[in-house]
């Protein structure tokens, strides 16, 4: 049948509230709810069935008891009437922001309602994982290839960059290194905005990393920053007001991934320990342990929907976490370590392996739909990829020289090679600006992870590279390249 295969071993932990118990891998697993005190046990059940599963349940349960009398209202159904004119309210506050800013935008009146009608159209096709933005077929990719000699670059980092993501608006970006340090970035300046230092060990807790940097995450609102090492711990700031909030423990091993639910503050944490950790950052809080890989978790990514998508090295699988239905997918890769994932809409993602495979998958698949065999040249590993949300352009990275872009055609049942931009040395991270106007590489002379490799000519790094549109009189690399200097 469709779906993820089961997974053979494994499960999830719970959030503290007594809610069962089960096995993890390797016999009984435990996670313990830091909110509330409690522990919590493994629970081995897995989605086998990956059809059927994600319709939300009805808002509103049927009342049991009689009938109510002629005029008099029962409390369920006030209570119901309420819930609906909340919803109602709620709707028409959005409807209004959304026509607020169309307004802003276009020149008339019926403009204004076609754009309002074309986003509400967009949202509801997003939230339901249909919504295929064509952005890879605007791109200027003679342009774009000319700004590989022309990028703008910022180096602030001792030592190679391991990751780096672009804020939701587009202003900043952020990078994390092996240095142990953390730098913000003003997009158009290319300044530093503020750097979160390495610290020393010394007595009680750190606030701030103590060794290498190996990932980050930044809230869609803007509001947090997340990072985590190879000290096991993660970081939370308040990147509006630059400044530590908490550090977050519960990881025996490096963390290695992070990613944030898109429009929560619901985070999710991947480490060399095999498990992922939910966490509730309105509360600063734990939340939930899952269990069921048998590696080192590389990689970790989630959109709108309560779930998320890791992949865990050496195990070969990549496994979507259904957090709600407590169950997961399991997808077998079909070649080697699986070191990076990323998700391009809610029921498609991408995973790059370290014997080259670039493969594009659907939840409801065991295999994925298509594999691009030696992206990047034979012997070499995908060491990053990224996805522009919910479109078809994808990015893919490694030590080859090259930054390379790809779209996904028919449907996500193909991917095609866009366009290769120059950039010398190991390109550990990648995150696309929203707009798709840009870019960003985290690049250095290592791999993120070790030393087993050095490309010497490489500069330690972030490169912004700008994504230039086709133009309706001829070629944008002359704008591209005035742009990105």
């Amino acid at each position: 049948g469709g779906g993820g295969g089961r997974g053979g071993t494994g499960g999830r932990g719970r959030d503290g509230r007594g809610r069962g118990a089960g096995r993890g891998a390797g016999g009984q697993s435990r996670g313990r709810a830091q909110a509330g005190g409690r522990f919590s046990r493994a629970n081995d059940e897995v989605d086998d069935d990956a059809a059927g599963d994600d319709d939300d349940e009805d808002a509103f349960a049927d009342v049991d008891g009689g009938r109510p009398g002629y005029g008099t209202p029962s409390e369920s159904e006030e209570e119901e009437e309420s819930a609906q004119e909340k919803r109602l309210r709620l709707a028409k506050e959005m409807v209004a922001s959304v026509q607020a800013e169309e307004e802003e935008r276009a020149e008339d009146s019926d403009d204004v309602f076609s754009a309002v009608g074309q986003r509400l159209r967009n949202d509801a096709l997003e939230q339901a994982g249909q919504l295929q933005k064509q952005i890879a077929g605007e791109i200027d990719t003679a342009a774009a290839a000319a700004t590989g000699t022309s990028m703008r670059s910022v180096r602030g980092h001792r030592y190679s960059v391991t990751c780096a993501a672009v804020t939701a608006d587009g202003r900043f970006f952020i990078t994390g290194s092996k240095d142990g340090s953390i730098i913000k970035w003003n997009v158009q300046t290319c300044q530093r905005v503020v750097e979160f230092p390495r610290v020393q060990k010394a007595e009680g807790p750190p606030q701030g990393h103590t060794s290498n940097v190996l990932c980050l995450a930044v809230s869609s609102d803007g509001k947090f920053l997340a990072s985590g090492g190879l000290d096991k711990s993660i970081f939370v700031w308040d990147l509006e007001t630059h400044t530590f909030i908490k550090a977050l423990n519960g990881h025996r091993k490096a963390v290695s991934a992070l990613a944030f639910r898109r429009g929560f503050h619901q985070l999710y944490s991947g480490s060399f320990d095999r498990t992922v950790k939910v966490w509730n950052l309105d509360e600063m809080t734990y939340v939930d342990t899952l269990y069921g890989h048998e590696d080192s978790v590389l990689g970790i990514d989630a959109l709108d929907k309560e779930r998320a998508v890791s992949c865990g090295s050496r195990d070969r699988s990549v496994r979507l976490w259904k957090i709600v239905e407590e169950s997961q997918l399991l997808f077998n890769a079909t070649g080697s370590s699986v070191d990076c994932v990323a998700m391009v809409t809610e029921n498609n993602f991408v995973s790059g392996s370290q014997d080259g495979e670039l493969a594009l998958w659907d939840v409801s698949k065991k295999k994925p739909l298509t594999v691009v065999k030696e992206a990047h040249g034979t012997g070499r590993w995908v060491s990053a990829v990224a996805a522009l949300r919910n479109s078809d352009l994808v990015a893919s990275g490694s030590n080859d020289g090259f930054l390379r872009l790809w779209k996904c055609g028919d449907k996500y049942r193909r991917v095609e090679p866009l366009v290769a931009i120059p950039l010398a040395g190991f390109i550990n991270a990648i995150s696309f600006a929203s707009s798709a106007d840009f870019v960003v590489a985290g690049v250095g002379q290592e791999h993120r992870l070790g030393r087993w490799t050095k490309v010497a000519e490489a500069k330690n790094g972030a490169r912004v590279i700008a994504l230039p549109r086709k133009k309706a009189n001829g070629t944008a690399a002359a704008a591209a390249a005035g742009d990105s200097e």
